[in-house]
Formats: structure tokens, C-alpha cells, sequence
């Protein structure tokens, strides 16, 4: 698996990451969903490098963490 994130991508992750932690904490569990455009999201892209897809990659368009 190969994950690309421009800046304002990693301080999301980050930004749902610190979110789960804090509720962690607190005794609580959580989850947070990251989507593509075409799953009615807005976190993550379709875009994939030529040389992924010559290796048979393929694009993912909803990712759940789960804490």
C-alpha cells in the first residue's frame, strides 16, 4: 500500500488522529472516515503515479479508522 498526502492532507489525518486520541482518553471510543469525491468525501483524491498502476495498484475511496 502507498499513501500520498500533500500538506493540508497530513493535518487532516493528524487533525482526526489527535480527535481519536483525546476521545480515547476520555474513555470513549471513536472512528473518522476518509472518502473520495466520488463517495461523497472530500479528504482523499483519485490521482495514482503511472508506475503504480503498471504494478496493479489500485485506488482506494474510503478509508475508516477505528480507535
Amino acid at each position: 500500500m502507498y499513501v500520498h498526502a500533500d500538506l493540508s492532507g497530513l493535518k487532516k489525518l493528524r487533525s482526526s488522529i489527535d480527535s481519536m486520541i483525546a476521545k480515547l482518553e476520555s474513555g470513549s471510543c471513536d472512528h473518522d472516515h476518509l472518502r473520495t469525491e466520488d463517495w461523497a468525501g472530500y479528504e482523499l483524491t483519485t490521482t495514482m503515479l503511472e508506475s503504480e498502476k503498471k504494478k496493479g495498484c489500485s485506488q482506494v475511496h474510503h478509508v475508516k479508522f477505528y480507535a
